[in-house]
């Protein structure tokens, strides 16, 4: 049955679900700078957090597909 599976593979669905936190964490630790960087240094800043925000979040992605 379903619970049968879901208990044999109890660490993956934890450590998919500890990336999903970090990637909400992620989210929110980046748009907080974001703002704070546009409004100190300009909108080049911004692009460049956007840029690293994309690349983290492929990064994260990737591991989830992995693991």
């Amino acid at each position: 049955t379903a619970v049968s599976v879901i208990k044999s593979n109890i660490a993956l669905y934890k450590t998919a679900f500890i990336l999903q936190l970090a990637a909400v964490a992620w989210s929110i630790v980046w748009t907080v700078a974001c703002t704070w960087a546009i409004s100190a240094a300009g909108i080049w800043v911004g692009l460049v957090f956007l840029v690293s925000y994309f690349w983290v979040r492929i990064i994260i992605i990737v591991i989830v597909f992995i693991v």
